[in-house]
């Protein structure tokens, strides 16, 4: 029984697998990265972080809203024993808010300076682009017209 065990795994037939296999495959898994057919879709991923943005702010003001009204008719219509225990649980509140809209900010700056440098991407390959066209003798007026276009030879 403990032979069969050891010698049961190389008693199968295997595909055997060559240093060509594994550098053809290396180079299929490259060249589906190069795709940009496949690239990621910039609009729509900001249409659905914006979406997210918007649903999870609005669900967090209802309710520190609703947690604030509680914590302030408890503060009102307590005694002097549960006004204490108010003050306490409010300034657990005051930090919870503090936090959470914290990261409301944070998020949004993150995506306003994640788009800002992606148009920044964008258009300096656009000034990329009209600075081959001013190599050739046309330029760019400042109403954004493109002018001349000589072959840059005289």
């Amino acid at each position: 029984l403990l032979i069969n065990i050891i010698f049961l795994p190389f008693s199968y037939a295997t595909d055997r697998i060559s240093a060509d296999d594994i550098f053809k495959a290396g180079d299929d898994f490259l060249s589906v990265g190069k795709d940009t057919s496949e690239a990621i879709n910039t609009e729509a991923l900001d249409n659905t972080s914006s979406t997210i943005f918007n649903i999870l702010l609005a669900i967090a003001i209802c309710v520190s809203v609703i947690i604030g009204a509680v914590l302030g008719f408890q503060f009102i219509l307590g005694s002097v024993e549960a006004k204490a225990k108010v003050s306490e649980a409010l300034v657990l509140y005051i930090v919870g808010c503090c936090i959470i809209f914290g990261a409301f900010t944070i998020w949004k700056a993150v995506v306003t300076i994640g788009n800002d440098v992606i148009v920044e991407r964008q258009s300096s390959t656009v000034d990329k682009s009209s600075s081959d066209n001013e190599q050739s003798g046309t330029h760019k007026s400042s109403s954004g017209a493109t002018h001349g276009g000589s072959s840059g030879k005289f």
